[in-house]
């Protein structure tokens, strides 16, 4: 019996094809996207890799080639989410 655990990559899909958020995060996000551009973009980058747990987990690396952006631009943001 083989019981490897293996993890979709961050680019599968997962047959997650949406995502609901409250209207008090929504309207956040929204404000988001005027204080931190950067942040709001990889927000949105993040709920849509989540799983169904809500769970996200990957490098700055990682989260860099998927957003568009440099490690160092990708911290920045996390810093300010």
């Amino acid at each position: 019996m083989n019981s490897k655990l293996t993890y979709p990559s961050l680019t599968e899909s997962t047959n997650q094809t949406w995502v609901q958020t409250e209207r008090a995060a929504h309207e956040a996000w929204g404000r988001l996207t005027v204080k931190s551009p950067r942040a709001a973009a990889l927000m949105h980058h993040l709920v849509a890799q989540m799983d169904q747990s809500a769970a996200v987990v990957a490098s700055h690396a990682t989260l860099a080639a998927l957003c568009g952006m440099s490690a160092s631009t990708v911290k920045r943001a996390i810093s300010d989410l």
